[in-house]
């Protein structure tokens, strides 16, 4: 599994398992690689695939579809976003889910919600982010928003692909914007995501 998402990704199938491991190996077949990202609007994007540092941008993407033949190489096609940003989102809707049940059944019943309780009350571990998430839709119900709720194991997993984008060349910002999606995070949040703030 990859060490960028814990999931047999890009860099798993291109570089671990088609390259070996090797840059030489890898550089090769970079020669004979077409890859397309599945964009937001719903199409397929040629993207820049001519060095390692053009494709680590995408090393934790997972394929959906990648077909080779000697005459054309590789036709690879990728999901529009990473797998990290994928489970990440899936965990924290499962949690949001729950707690929405729980919600619902207080005003039901016409309970108080009590953000404590409720995370006391369900089956999972991190019960710091389900009493967050439960104070978010105590106050604002329906329309709360969770985009900024992030998890260890997927920052983790962020700050790895960080620290190889910047290896092999990326400024600390580019990094970290395109890994993070923190383009207006301020020092405080760059801090607790990345353990660090960024270098400008």
């Amino acid at each position: 599994m990859s060490i960028f998402s814990g999931k047999c990704d890009f860099y798993d199938s291109f570089c671990m398992i088609g390259g070996d491991g090797d840059e030489n190996k890898i550089n090769e077949e970079l020669k004979k690689l077409k890859l397309h990202v599945y964009g937001k609007d719903g199409r397929d994007h040629l993207v820049k695939s001519d060095t390692i540092k053009d494709i680590a941008k995408y090393y934790p993407y997972l394929e959906y579809i990648a077909v080779y033949n000697k005459e054309n190489g590789y036709n690879i096609f990728l999901a529009s976003d990473s797998f990290i940003d994928q489970e990440e989102r899936q965990h924290r809707d499962y949690m949001i889910e729950d707690v929405q049940k729980y919600w619902r059944k207080c005003k039901r019943k016409k309970e108080e919600f009590d953000p404590k309780k409720c995370a006391q009350s369900l089956w999972w571990d991190d019960k710091e982010t389900l009493e967050e998430i439960a104070t978010r839709i105590a106050q604002d119900g329906n329309n709360a928003e969770f985009d900024d709720i992030h998890f260890p194991l997927w920052e983790h997993y962020r700050r790895r692909w960080f620290e190889e984008l910047v290896k092999l060349g990326y400024a600390e910002c580019e990094a970290y914007n395109w890994c993070f999606k923190g383009y207006f995070d301020s020092e405080e949040v760059e801090i607790k995501r990345l353990g660090r703030t960024v270098k400008r």
